[in-house]
């Protein structure tokens, strides 16, 4: 699949974001915003990512999972 050249140039004022803030300390990159993980992943940074809606998604999951268990014994 081909980026178009907004995508492309989106990704990469966020690449050159991420870069400046990588001189000035930062120590991982919150995806915090859902449209984000749409253009970037960790396999862009060394940095490590923490993409937000997954590790909600994830979150509320394991919970409801954990409930029904609890709620079948």
């Amino acid at each position: 699949m081909r980026s178009r050249p907004c995508e492309t140039e989106t990704k990469q004022e966020y690449l050159n974001i991420v870069a400046d803030l990588e001189k000035k300390g930062a120590e991982c990159l919150i995806l915090g915003c859902t449209e984000i993980p749409m253009l970037l992943s960790q396999e862009d940074f060394a940095l490590p990512v923490f993409d937000s809606t997954k590790i909600h998604s994830e979150a509320i999951v394991n919970y409801i999972l954990s409930s029904n268990k609890r709620d079948l014994n």
